[in-house]
């Protein structure tokens, strides 16, 4: 997803080809990551504290020969503060050693021990969204599709 402004909001480039397969090691995957933010997201680094770096899996549901599962895709997740502003934000490094997934600008409900910023790439969030919205899918196009 790409701000009003130019900003990468995020990505999730999640494929079936990465799961049970070896993970690169947490200083591996924190190096992937942190060049992947200075070419994406340099503002991010400068103000950037790290709070963790550790394998994180994500569900994805498939359709296979007619039956419904969830497989576990997992990465390795570097979950950093960007002091400026208190916002997190987070990249996950495939098996592949490439980043499959990128957020920025999370807000925490510690009271809800949940997000209280969008979470447009979960597809209840965006299902939501489009029902409040009256189903106005212009609003989920992206730049590049129009």
């Amino acid at each position: 997803m790409i701000a009003l402004d130019g900003t990468l909001k995020g990505f999730a480039n999640i494929s079936l080809e990465l799961a049970g397969k070896p993970l690169p090691s947490r200083e591996r995957s924190e190096q992937i990551a942190t060049e992947f933010l200075r070419r994406a997201a340099p503002d991010l680094l400068v103000n950037m504290k790290v709070a963790s770096v550790a394998p994180h899996s994500e569900p994805v549901r498939i359709t296979h020969a007619g039956r419904s599962e969830t497989v576990q895709i997992t990465g390795v997740k570097l979950k950093a503060r960007n002091l400026a502003d208190g916002s997190w934000f987070w990249v996950i490094v495939g098996s592949d050693e490439k980043p499959m997934l990128f957020e920025r600008d999370l807000q925490w409900a510690t009271p809800l021990a949940r997000r209280k910023s969008e979470q447009w790439l979960h597809d209840r969030w965006i299902k939501v969204q489009l029902a409040q919205q009256g189903d106005k899918t212009d609003r989920w196009k992206l730049p590049w599709t129009h």
